[in-house]
């Protein structure tokens, strides 16, 4: 709920989620009134990896949490 918690105070977010629960972080997101939530995808599984292979996996995902948090930072901001 923390990163809902700091879009909804206009603060860039980018969730991560592994593979088997992006659909339910969307859902949960849309629930809560934030159904464009920026969701980047991780390869499944995280638990029991090697750290090297996590590492690497993250270095992976950067561009598209950056670009994600870009975006909504370049948005036209809406007013409430």
């Amino acid at each position: 709920h923390d990163t809902i918690d700091m879009q909804k105070r206009g603060v860039p977010t980018a969730l991560v989620a592994s593979t088997p629960f992006v659909d339910l972080a969307r859902r949960n997101a849309g629930y809560q009134g934030i159904p464009d939530l920026a969701v980047v995808e991780a390869p499944h599984p995280i638990g029991g990896v090697d750290p090297k292979v996590i590492r690497q996996r993250a270095a992976a995902m950067v561009d598209k949490a950056l670009s994600a948090l870009v975006a909504q930072e370049q948005a036209p901001k809406s007013r409430a």
